[in-house]
């Protein structure tokens, strides 16, 4: 998914609201436009107050009751960075990235949430996991300007 303008935020808002409108409960869609909000605001299309839009969609998907890691690290990632509930964010991920420790995207939010905490060692740890991996992943750019 990318989201680097306010038009692509927009469409990919529409689509994940028309997909929660038939299915309410659907953890998958709500834990992507909680992804939309935090990527549109990390590329500057929104402002930090307007991407907060969804961050008590992320405080309701970390519930206790997800299995899924990437809503788990989704989630996570959006209370560290937007709600600045850096801790509560950092275990989720890392919680998801019990469940699936082969998963980028994961890995990904890791790094970026443990350098929001100043845990650089960390942060440089799971970028470097991400690394190995796999070497042509898409999300290899956000982990460098993690790692970096």
């Amino acid at each position: 998914m990318r989201v680097s303008t306010r038009s692509e935020f927009d469409v990919v808002n529409g689509l994940l609201d028309r997909a929660l409108a038939l299915d309410p409960d659907y953890a998958y869609a709500k834990a992507l436009k909680v992804r939309a909000h935090v990527m549109a605001t990390g590329a500057r299309a929104m402002t930090h107050d307007e991407g907060r839009a969804a961050l008590q969609m992320a405080y309701d998907l970390l519930d206790g009751r997800q299995s899924d890691p990437l809503v788990l690290a989704f989630a996570g990632h959006m209370v560290a960075y937007l709600g600045n509930d850096h801790e509560l964010g950092y275990r989720s991920i890392l919680t998801a990235k019990q469940m699936n420790r082969n998963s980028v995207i994961v890995c990904v939010s890791a790094a970026w949430v443990a350098a929001y905490m100043g845990r650089y060692d960390d942060a440089i740890a799971h970028a470097q996991w991400a690394y190995r991996l796999n070497p042509l992943d898409p999300n290899l750019g956000h982990c460098r300007a993690a790692h970096g």
